[in-house]
């Protein structure tokens, strides 16, 4: 992507909640989760995405030719996507939701820094209430917006406000 100077970006998604899925329901509707997720992701990204399993429930995503709106929006699909996946429990319905981190690949990006900062932008959206995409330029510019406050310092209560919407 770098050499073609063609946008591109990666996306971390995690399954929210999984571990209470295998707990309460059991490793097999977990592997159902899993496979019926995949489906899914594969049927919503483009032919030349890129998946990878990057941990038990956590996926990473190439995105080629994508900028931070094109990714957001392929982000945004595949959250969708997925929340709308009904699996058979015990007794009711399961549904389950995902949290995505993307990152805009810039031209001084090694592997391990893209990674970091989709990483760093999926938290956020778990911190955030989960169920959500996050980009790493939302957080940036967020980040901007405090920047009268003094690293390591607790954002004052007007920097807090505006940032709560409240």
């Amino acid at each position: 992507a770098k050499r073609s100077l063609q946008p591109s970006a990666l996306a971390m998604l995690d399954l929210d909640h999984f571990k209470q899925v295998n707990d309460n329901y059991g490793h097999s509707v977990g592997d159902d989760v899993l496979i019926k997720t995949v489906a899914c992701l594969q049927q919503v990204l483009r032919p030349y995405d890129q998946l990878y399993r990057y941990g038990g429930e956590e996926f990473l995503i190439m995105l080629s030719n994508a900028d931070q709106s094109g990714a957001l929006r392929i982000a945004e699909r595949v959250r969708m996507g997925i929340g709308q996946l009904s699996f058979a429990g015990k007794k009711d319905k399961l549904q389950v939701t995902a949290s995505i981190g993307c990152a805009t690949l810039q031209p001084s990006d090694d592997t391990e820094e893209l990674v970091s900062r989709a990483d760093t932008a999926l938290y956020v959206a778990k911190d955030s209430g989960r169920n959500r995409v996050i980009s790493d330029l939302d957080i940036e510019y967020t980040r901007q917006g405090n920047a009268n406050e003094e690293p390591g310092q607790e954002p004052s209560k007007e920097a807090s406000k505006e940032s709560s919407g409240h």
